[in-house]
């Protein structure tokens, strides 16, 4: 289903995972609580580094 995500380069692949990372710790400490950003970017990460990973060696 995310074939076309494998085939970015892993600064795009990880940058995008860490976007929603920080953009959610971001809103945390305003306030806000946006736990489906931590939810992608933490389901990103663990898809590059278990899928994306064998391809960046």
């Amino acid at each position: 289903m995310l074939e076309w995500f494998i085939e970015l380069s892993p600064i795009l692949r990880y940058g995008a995972a860490f976007l929603f990372l920080a953009i959610s710790t971001a809103l945390f400490f305003a306030g806000i609580l946006w736990p489906w950003g931590w939810a992608v970017g933490v389901g990103l990460l663990l898809f590059n580094i278990i899928l994306g990973g064998l391809r960046d060696f």
